[in-house]
């Protein structure tokens, strides 16, 4: 597969698993679990930008180690970097189009 659209679908994944534990109802007892436990953790659950760091750490090693991007370490880190500012922007987007909607419906 093409090295670019392997970072596209991985970009895409790490931020639709971002929005769906940070922002939807399917994982609210989660969020407030963790949020119950620590503080800091339930802040960052909670934040699909601050989330898509933490997915996008395990994501960028993948993509380094099997996803066909061969990449020193620093790069890596830039990698892992540009993958989470990605994500974090296609968060925001759907986050506003899903309160625009909502607005909408209720209006």
């Amino acid at each position: 597969m093409n090295p670019l659209l392997t970072l596209f679908l991985v970009v895409l994944a790490v931020a639709s698993a971002s929005y769906t534990i940070s922002s939807t109802w399917i994982f609210e007892s989660l969020r407030s679990w963790v949020s119950y436990r620590s503080n800091y953790l339930g802040r960052g659950i909670g934040c699909g930008y601050c989330l898509s760091h933490w997915l996008a750490a395990p994501a960028t090693a993948w993509l380094t180690l099997y996803g066909g991007i061969q990449v020193p370490p620093v790069q890596a880190i830039l990698l892992w970097l540009a993958i989470s500012w990605l994500s974090g922007v296609l968060w925001l987007a759907v986050s506003i189009l899903a309160q625009l909607k909502d607005r909408k419906e209720f209006s």
